[in-house]
């Protein structure tokens, strides 16, 4: 993890996570370059999936005014290929920890990177710095119970399937 006067950074092998702030937050839903230019990275393409600006519109961008402080908890956290500098997928928790300490994570990776374990080794550094909060106790997520390779993902970073309702598979990590 590289914390700097300006920004939280958490590196792994081959990856970087980078949260987005709220104006960055707005250019990645826009597919604006200009957040590349802002992040100090080279120029290159990146489609977000068909729903993702509908999201960060309506959900993540009115709690950054609610709950500034917490922003780490909703915002998109950009997965950055170390060599390359190019942005592969996101993650991001879907709220605070409720007081359960439970927080639910969502995850996406670009197709040209998928099955390279990057999004496995993704989820494990962001659950590593979840660990590290002190209001987290477990951390959550929902698959489509057809989605192997996103099981395997969550299998990989030792969560375990809690229930399934309709399409839906629930896992739990405790941390």
């Amino acid at each position: 993890m590289t914390q700097t006067s300006t920004r939280l950074v958490l590196n792994s092998a081959g990856i970087t996570l980078i949260p987005l702030r709220e104006p960055e937050e707005r250019l990645y839903a826009a597919g604006d370059k200009k957040l590349l230019t802002l992040l100090g990275m080279p120029l290159h393409s990146y489609s977000l999936p068909i729903e993702l600006p509908h999201v960060i519109q309506s959900f993540i961008l009115p709690l950054f005014k609610r709950e500034p402080s917490m922003y780490l908890f909703y915002t998109s956290w950009l997965i950055v290929d170390s060599s390359t500098q190019q942005i592969i997928g996101d993650l991001s928790f879907k709220g605070r920890p409720n007081r359960r300490g439970r927080v639910e994570v969502g995850y996406g990776i670009f197709e040209e990177f998928r099955n390279k374990g990057c999004m496995t080794k993704a989820l494990q550094t962001l659950c590593d710095w979840a660990v590290e909060q002190p209001a987290v106790r477990e951390v959550t997520a929902e698959t489509l119970i057809t989605n192997v390779a996103s099981a395997r993902v969550l299998e990989k970073n030792d969560f375990r399937p809690y229930t399934k309702r309709g399409l839906f598979k629930y896992w739990i990590k405790y941390v």
